[in-house]
């Protein structure tokens, strides 16, 4: 049997992992994300519910990595961690990894 590409194992977790959380949103009568006005930034998850804010930083992670392996930025950086690069295409995928590096952007 092959192994799986990378890109189509990411894809899975991302799937994965996304219907863990919104199942999770949907049981507890909790909005889905949106970019749409209005709308919390994150999902109000309690930090109690520790399997369910690993699948969602998992889905962050995995979304940015996918991203990068299917076409990435421009460029490289020489920040630690993916590829950190200009240009307005790769505005979220810098606000993601920043958010990672300091957790209190993601509030």
């Amino acid at each position: 049997m092959s192994q799986q590409s990378r890109i189509v194992e990411l894809s899975t977790r991302i799937a994965t992992n996304t219907a863990k959380v919104d199942a999770y949103l949907t049981a507890h009568s909790l909005p889905t994300p949106s970019l749409g006005p209005g709308t919390p930034f994150h999902p109000p998850i309690p930090p109690s519910e520790a399997t369910i804010i690993a699948a969602r930083k998992a889905i962050i992670s995995d979304t940015l990595e996918l991203r990068q392996q299917a076409g990435g930025c421009e460029g490289k950086s020489h920040v630690h961690g993916p590829r950190f690069l200009r240009g307005a295409a790769c505005a979220r995928s810098k606000y993601l990894f920043l958010s990672r590096l300091f957790p209190q952007l993601e509030r």
